[in-house]
């Protein structure tokens, strides 16, 4: 069936899904990035996260499953992890100046809720903005890390559960890298 293809009970418990989370794939964001078969080869070729997942889709599509939806999955205080969150520094009563011109609090310091995936890595906790995802015969899939739920918003606390990913506010700075993360973290929604 299309669910033993994905998920390897045809072939051995090795399917689509599995062997995506193998190496090739190439991970990361080193050498080339593309979205395609290519990334089968290994180095230079590689791809982060959506570039596996759309591997993925495509590798379904040639086993005759049908092609599957990519989305991303955002981290998220609610159960739909497929927009971004974002508040402000005076919604969270945040005392300092993120900005540097010298007022603290401002609306339009904007903050984004971001996953952390090494949280206990005060320096570099490994920020990731979203997952990679798709979903394809009723199941929802991130290939890169390798994890399956059965709705969006449980694929959400695989991300958690599955990599020991946290979520916490952060504030990007004029380059574009995070000058700021409000310490609090913000807790995984529950799921219907």
């Amino acid at each position: 069936t299309a669910l033993e293809a994905i998920d390897g009970v045809a072939f051995g418990g090795v399917g689509i899904h599995e062997r995506l989370n193998a190496n090739p794939p190439q991970d990361g964001n080193s050498g080339t990035i593309v979205d395609d078969w290519r990334l089968m080869a290994s180095w230079p070729y590689s791809g982060e996260c959506h570039q596996q997942a759309h591997l993925m889709n495509l590798a379904i599509q040639m086993v005759g499953v049908g092609a599957g939806t990519e989305y991303f999955t955002f981290a998220s205080s609610d159960a739909n992890p497929t927009n971004r969150e974002f508040t402000t520094a005076a919604a969270l009563g945040i005392t300092e100046d993120l900005d540097g011109d010298g007022v603290v609090g401002e609306t339009d310091e904007v903050l984004e809720l971001i996953f952390a995936f090494d949280p206990a890595n005060p320096v570099d906790p490994n920020w990731n903005n979203f997952e990679g995802s798709l979903i394809a015969v009723g199941q929802y899939y991130a290939a890169w890390p390798s994890l399956k739920a059965n709705s969006m918003c449980r694929l959400l606390l695989e991300v958690r559960d599955g990599v020991g990913a946290k979520q916490f506010w952060i504030y990007r700075g004029p380059m574009g890298g995070v000058t700021y993360h409000y310490p609090t973290e913000v807790p995984f929604p529950t799921c219907p």
